[in-house]
């Protein structure tokens, strides 16, 4: 089994202090493979929103094994966008729908700027029966942009997310 992390520059790594995209040399996905010593792929993409992924469909198509993991955080772009919570749901939903013969994991991206997704995930989550983390309860560092983890948040992310998949997955 393979862990598929979607998600957004905070899922790929990227550094805020490069003004040219550089990225960490360890985002959460690639310090979660060395905690869990499993295969974890990273599919963040820089500016990637809820919105937008169904125009993604066509590429999960040819990435994605039945036997996959998927870990989505997304929702962050959507939110610095002014985008409606209810137009995010519904986009949520459509993509968690599409995943669904996958294992699938949510977590809720950190508040941005005093916006907070925690009731679109709760509502998805509950849905679809599917797991839902709260990355807000995890003290997460946020960089001078408050938007994207600092090195430290991504190792926060990372411990924490492993130590939750050991848990409910006992054989990771």
């Amino acid at each position: 089994m393979r862990i598929v992390c979607l998600g957004d520059s905070n899922t790929k790594g990227l550094d805020p202090r490069s003004f040219i995209y550089e990225e960490y040399e360890y985002p959460w996905p690639r310090l979660l493979e060395k905690r869990l010593n499993q295969t974890v792929i990273n599919e963040g993409e820089h500016g990637q929103c809820v919105y937008s992924m169904k125009e993604e469909y066509e590429y999960l198509d040819s990435i994605l094994r039945a036997d996959d993991m998927i870990v989505l955080m997304l929702g962050t772009n959507d939110l610095l966008k002014d985008r409606n919570l209810s137009l995010i749901e519904q986009r949520l939903d459509q993509l968690v729908n599409y995943l669904q013969a996958y294992s699938c994991l949510l977590i809720c991206p950190v508040d941005v700027k005093g916006k907070s997704l925690v009731e679109v995930y709760q509502s998805v989550s509950k849905k679809y029966q599917i797991p839902f983390l709260n990355a807000n309860m995890w003290n997460i560092q946020i960089s001078y942009d408050e938007v994207h983890f600092t090195q430290e948040g991504h190792e926060s992310i990372a411990k924490e997310l492993a130590q939750y998949l050991k848990t409910v997955f006992m054989n990771l």
